[in-house]
């Protein structure tokens, strides 16, 4: 039967052991900077799913391993963006904050290294729940790829189970913030929001902004002026952009870029710079999971996301590829939910996908 294996000598039932992971993991409310409750829940399970050295590191990441040889990298992040949502588990579908990015893809990677035999692993897996994905720090990925050197990695994020994410957009974040003279909102001078908007135009012209991949994406996601009445120009507009940029481009030359191209009353300051990233599909793990994908009846697809994720961290030590069930399209939306069947599934895709990686491994 899917989902039963013998350990410690009795039948066990993975499949509800996975649901009551999710619901658990979903049930523990973790925005950025908040994620200690799940964490430790997560470690408290690992531990009991028979992982070794399961613990909270330096960071807030829960972390633990399996096997020994040499490192792969099973990686999701535990922290969600903010507003909590009612957790409900209606038999076909699981709902709630983090159901779909990406608690789901984080439970199905532990689950599957779960139902793996230490026999079957030529390799030690590095399991971990990383925190603060959702905001510009990603500092749960970054603590743990300066202590480790895994081989292969695998993120967890949602990709409707049949997809195998490859590529990602790197990611900028530009906090702009015009200055201009106070004055009588009755006189022909520029006041700082329309120096403020006639530089974002400018640079949407600039870089062609469009919306495939390899395209530069724009996007104003704050504003704010000050002023001193409905008749005082404003002498004061701060705001953001978040860009996105395709890996063909380097995020660090445009950045320069938007600096130069800026008036000399307009501040522009980078808080994120990341470089988009792309695997090649003909990359073992890649292949492992369209392997994997076929073996469990469904037609795989490589997928390339137009936004960023720990993979662009990831994949500057070693290549990277995403995978996980739910659909992306939910993620930060207040109807997160993802398949209980799917979220099963995905379990056994990842465990076929490592078994494959194994079976290269012993071949060596």
């Amino acid at each position: 039967m899917r989902g039963a294996c013998v350990s410690s000598g009795a039948a066990r039932n993975l499949d509800k052991e996975a649901v009551e992971l999710l619901e658990g993991l979903i049930r523990h409310y973790s925005p950025s900077r908040e994620e200690r409750g799940a964490v430790e829940f997560l470690v408290g399970r690992m531990k009991a799913l028979g992982f070794r050295d399961a613990h909270v590191d330096e960071v807030g990441n829960a972390v633990a391993t399996k096997g020994s040889g040499p490192e792969v990298l099973l990686i999701g992040h535990i922290d969600t963006v903010h507003g909590e949502l009612p957790v409900r588990n209606d038999g076909k579908f699981i709902y709630g904050r983090g159901a779909c990015d990406a608690k789901s893809p984080l439970a199905a990677l532990v689950m599957a290294a779960a139902g793996l035999e230490e026999g079957e692993l030529p390799f030690k897996l590095i399991v971990a729940g990383v925190v603060e994905e959702e905001i510009d720090s990603s500092k749960g990925a970054r603590h743990l790829m300066r202590r480790i050197s895994p081989c292969h990695a695998i993120l967890g994020e949602p990709s409707n189970t049949n997809g195998v994410t490859i590529g990602y957009k790197g990611r900028m974040l530009a906090r702009c913030t015009a200055y201009a003279t106070k004055g009588h909102s009755a006189s022909l001078m520029e006041n700082a929001i329309e120096k403020g908007l006639l530089f974002y135009e400018r640079l949407r012209k600039e870089f062609a902004v469009g919306t495939s991949f390899d395209k530069v994406m724009m996007n104003l996601t704050y504003a704010n002026s000050v002023g001193e009445d409905f008749n005082v120009n404003p002498h004061e507009f701060g705001f953001a952009i978040d860009i996105r940029v395709p890996p063909s481009m380097g995020a660090y030359g445009i950045a320069e870029r938007i600096i130069k191209m800026a008036p000399k009353d307009i501040k522009v300051q980078f808080t994120e710079v990341l470089d988009g990233v792309e695997t090649d599909m003909n990359d073992a793990t890649a292949r492992a999971f369209v392997k994997a994908v076929r073996k469990n009846g469904l037609h795989p697809r490589f997928v390339r996301k137009l936004s960023s994720s720990d993979m662009n961290i990831i994949n500057a030590k070693v290549k990277t590829i995403a995978y996980g069930p739910g659909d992306s399209k939910l993620d930060h939306t207040d109807a997160e939910r993802v398949s209980i069947k799917e979220y099963l599934l995905s379990i056994e895709i990842i465990k076929d996908a490592l078994r494959e990686l194994a079976a290269k491994e012993k071949s060596k």
